[in-house]
């Protein structure tokens, strides 16, 4: 009876944590990501549970349960092996290749490796280097000054093997064509892989992707050190389970998203992080794009151009330095794989518009998970910069919290909208808090929402807007409107409700200023307490750091206004965060917390029955 009760303990407690390891889990070489969240017959995203099928706020897509990050990398041996001796060896001049060693074999056009070991390249090929091993095998490519040129499909393809390793030595360069002829839809990329890829190395990479995708892997990519430089048709980066940074420098021009991971249906897959290193990102897309987790530590990320900069159901940001300019959204939390689902109303008839009040955006739909943390920015180190260009776009977007603590330095100018709001620099559903010890500084340029609407609305009585038979109603109501608006820039709209600054604030509206126009805040001591340059227009100006004391008068400059604010006094209460506070906190593995856990249970089980 005991050894039946310590079995359904433990099996409780293994479902307590949704317990189940993939089935395609490998210890070797894996990324480390947390596990899956409790669940239950009613849990968010179970038919009939919030979010799910039946349930409140449900739709047809059954979420996927996460728990909150950060999410560690893992970097074994054979990510990291740099070694650039190897008794096989490539040499190719042109479309002739000569080899020695075993495991390789070279035709005109053509080099394949069939077996595991370390393999050097060196040369000019005109054609493909063929990873055809086992799906046990571990291949070490060293590419020593190497330029590999394919007429048709990738330069390097990785068709079998278990684990690619690529070190760069010297100056190196892939390039593929248009030319791909294969009916599969895989391979689409110049470097591309079927196989965990990881590159590491003292050397550069120049990857040119003509046809599609530049790098991509159907499994892990890990960027370990040396200098990757993308150029890409369609995407720079690819994965579809996840993407990881330790050191490297890594540079991507792209039309599509410059780092992309793909996979929803594992919650411990689907996620970026940046450990380290150096990333500049210019694309016409998002320029990092997770499912699931996306955690930068102590990575230096440069956003020159995208659509939306950050993308992740979980945003955690500890460290480092990011900063962001972006036409949509510059970080965006939302649920994995979440699309528009829910048709509109359609529209009244033709001449019977009714009455619209443009001059506030119209509310989000209320999502069940704003406040479970299940969907959430973080972002308690280092210093993030965001600016967004657009007018109906927001700094931060997130469907669930938006957390500031620790020491993090957090800075966002938006083209339009308010501070918080619909849109605005931070648009958050849920919590919205800036703890002490934090800074946050935040511009918006406001914005006419009147403008917005259709050019010929009509009203109840079918007559356009702007009549002289309006005009009466009109003036009646713009005191109400004045002081409606007033109240919602006040602090009572719903979203600005839940705004709160855990210390004091300097918060105001001043002269339109333009773009590139520096304010500063300054002590009466004429200590500087704040500086910074928004490339926005802004009239709205907040501004909160640990310097700045209650009741104490300071002085904002921008351009020729100058003016003298008194400090807001904090907000009450203590906002729990919705991960780690500060840079060292850390996510367990999933073999360490699992196996711990229920060592723990066994032991507990055992004593108590």
């Amino acid at each position: 009876m005991r050894i039946l009760n310590v079995l359904s303990f433990i099996t409780c407690i293994a479902a307590s944590f949704g317990a189940a390891i993939p089935d395609n889990a490998k210890s070797t070489d894996s990324a480390v990501a947390p596990p899956q969240n409790p669940g239950n017959s009613t849990a968010a995203g179970a038919p009939g549970g919030p979010g799910g099928p039946g349930g409140p706020g449900g739709s047809n897509k059954i979420e996927l349960p996460l728990i909150a990050g950060p999410v560690d990398c893992e970097y074994k041996e054979r990510d990291t092996n740099d070694q650039l001796n190897a008794d096989n060896k490539i040499s190719c001049k042109r479309n002739t290749c000569t080899v020695t060693g075993k495991g390789v074999t070279a035709a005109p056009g053509l080099v394949t490796i069939s077996a595991a070991g370390d393999y050097v390249f060196e040369g000019d090929l005109r054609g493909q280097v063929l990873i055809q091993a086992t799906k046990d095998d571990f291949v070490h490519l060293i590419l020593n000054n190497a330029s590999i040129e394919s007429n048709n499909g990738p330069a390097i393809n990785a068709q079998l093997a278990d684990k690619v390793t690529i070190t760069l030595a010297g100056n190196n360069k892939l390039a593929d064509t248009a030319n791909y002829t294969g009916k599969e839809k895989d391979p689409d990329a110049c470097l591309f892989s079927k196989a965990d890829l990881s590159i590491n190395g003292n050397g550069n990479l120049d990857v040119t992707g003509v046809f599609a995708d530049a790098i991509r892997s159907t499994k892990d990519v890990k960027l370990i050190s040396g200098t990757v430089n993308v150029n890409a048709k369609a995407k720079g980066i690819k994965a579809k389970n996840s993407i990881c940074v330790k050191e490297a420098t890594v540079n991507v021009n792209s039309t599509d998203s410059a780092l992309k991971v793909t996979r929803q249906d594992k919650a411990d897959k689907g996620f970026i992080t940046i450990d380290n290193g150096k990333l500049t990102l210019t694309t016409e897309n998002d320029a990092i794009h997770a499912e699931t987790h996306f955690t930068n530590r102590n990575g230096n990320i440069n956003v020159v151009k995208c659509k939306e900069g950050i993308e992740a159901q979980m945003v955690d940001i500890l460290g480092g330095e990011i900063h962001i300019l972006a036409t949509d959204d510059g970080i965006n939390a939302a649920q994995v794989g979440k699309a528009s689902e829910e048709m509109p109303p359609p529209p009244p008839p033709e001449g019977d518009m009714g009455e619209f009040d443009m001059s506030n955006p119209p509310p989000k739909p209320f999502d069940p998970h704003a406040n479970d943390g299940s969907i959430y920015v973080n972002i308690v180190g280092g210093k993030t910069y965001i600016d967004v260009t657009e007018e109906d776009c927001d700094g931060v977007d997130t469907n669930g919290i938006f957390y500031v603590g620790g020491d993090a330095e957090v800075y966002i100018s938006v083209n339009g909208g308010e501070i918080y709001g619909p849109i605005s620099a931070v648009d958050a559903e849920g919590a919205n808090s800036v703890v002490a010890g934090a800074t946050f500084v935040a511009t918006s340029g406001d914005m006419d929402w009147s403008a917005m609407a259709p050019p010929n609305m009509k009203g109840m009585d079918g007559k356009k807007d702007g009549k002289k038979d309006d005009k009466k109603d009109d003036k009646k109501d713009d005191k109400k409107e004045g002081a409606e608006k007033k109240q919602k820039r006040d602090g009572e709209g719903e979203q600005t409700l839940n705004a709160k600054v855990y210390q004091p604030k300097i918060k105001a509206e001043i002269p339109l200023q333009k773009a590139g126009t520096e304010f500063t805040v300054k002590d009466k001591q004429n200590n500087v307490i704040v500086s910074h340059t928004p490339k926005n227009d802004y009239t709205h100006v907040l501004v909160t750091t640990p310097k700045i004391v209650v009741g104490e008068s300071y002085i904002l400059t921008s351009g020729n206004f100058t003016k003298d604010f008194v400090a807001i006094k904090a907000d009450e209460g203590s906002p729990k965060p919705p991960s780690v506070t500060s840079k060292s906190g850390s996510m367990m593995s999933i073999s360490f917390s699992m196996t711990t856990t229920l060592l723990i249970a066994i032991l507990v089980a055992f004593f108590q029955f």
